[in-house]
């Protein structure tokens, strides 16, 4: 994650630095003749590019910001103070869910978890207990839901659905309306199922990690801090400044060198839980290939995929049936690899 924030912060470095060099430029480069200023207003407009995007530009900076101001009121009434919840709110959504989304979308990943919480990146510099009891207590609730081990989020839905669009020519601005109703129909019958299935049959009886053990992690996490003041970690800071310097010297050989293997995003994904359960896999997948590849050619590897489709296509559709099985017919489903 030290590898997201700091791209993050080289990004604002980069607009600081160039931002001064764009405005005199501007100034000196002569106003675009009355044709040239006709197309690229075609070219914003409903036709052109900009008008092809899933939201107006105006529309979703607009909502992102209403969005994140609600969700740090909606924070502060919970218990949390303003600051702490500006930190969760902001950290979380524009850290976080982009790096996760990032993870997914450009480095293959089934799935990515998160390795750090905002409340992490306070430790850094002052002792849990100095939060306050009160803000201890709002945390404890956010992170069962909101902040720890998250394993997905819909940003990277987004981006999928946005790209298989691109490839089969659909407006992007027709898939609005379907994701809102398909967030709208899993928000109703997902949020019933929680409620009915739990007082039905227990929620004791059903996944233990969803409705034992997460249900008070976080109050355990977060009740010592309540009752000692415990002491400051000095070694924090240490930590968090080698994963720093570490993500600088990956992406400068990554970007300097075209021999260099290791990527950036590698080393914020390495102590999340997703590579802890599918590193082996990727290894095999990653070996089997490079053999294909050096000792087959192209033509072989273009033959033998639809094969590595469908046992991916197969694992998941059995999951799928065995776990329609299981519910209708009360029988136990035979062990998945879980993620």
């Amino acid at each position: 994650m030290a590898g997201g924030v700091l791209r993050v912060s080289c990004s604002a470095i980069c607009i600081q630095t160039h931002a001064p060099k764009t405005a005199g430029a501007s100034r000196a480069v002569p106003p675009l003749p009355r044709d040239e200023r006709s197309s690229s207003r075609r070219e914003r407009g409903p036709g052109g590019e900009a008008g092809r995007e899933f939201l107006p530009h105006r529309v979703a900076v607009i909502g992102l910001a209403v969005c994140t101001l609600v969700a740090i009121a909606w924070f502060n009434q919970l218990g949390m103070s303003v600051w702490m919840a500006i930190v969760e709110v902001v950290m979380t959504v524009f850290v976080v869910a982009v790096v996760m989304a990032r993870s997914v979308n450009e480095a293959g990943m089934l799935m990515t978890e998160t390795s750090f919480r905002p409340v992490d990146f306070i430790r850094m510099f002052t002792r849990l207990s100095s939060l306050g009891p009160k803000t201890l207590t709002a945390l404890s609730l956010a992170d069962a839901t909101f902040t720890r081990d998250l394993r997905g989020n819909l940003l990277s839905t987004f981006m999928d659905g946005l790209k298989m669009s691109d490839l089969v020519k659909l407006d992007r601005r027709h898939l609005f309306g379907a994701i809102a109703a398909a967030l709208l129909m899993t928000m109703l019958v997902g949020g019933a199922l929680h409620i009915i299935i739990p007082y039905q049959r227990g929620a004791i009886t059903l996944y233990g990690y969803s409705y034992q053990w997460n249900a008070f992690a976080a109050f355990q996490y977060f009740q010592p801090s309540m009752e000692t003041p415990g002491q400051y970690d000095a070694r924090l800071p240490i930590f968090f400044s080698s994963g720093v310097l570490g993500a600088i010297f990956l992406a400068v050989m990554r970007s300097r060198y075209a021999w260099w293997p290791i990527a950036t995003l590698g080393l914020a994904l390495s102590g999340s839980w997703s590579m802890i359960v599918f590193w082996f896999p990727i290894f095999v997948a990653w070996l089997l290939k490079t053999l294909i590849l050096r000792y087959g050619g192209m033509k072989t590897y273009m033959r033998l995929k639809p094969l590595f489709l469908g046992l991916i296509l197969g694992e998941f559709s059995q999951a799928v049936i065995w776990a329609t099985i299981a519910s209708v017919w009360r029988t136990p489903a035979p062990f998945f690899p879980w993620p």
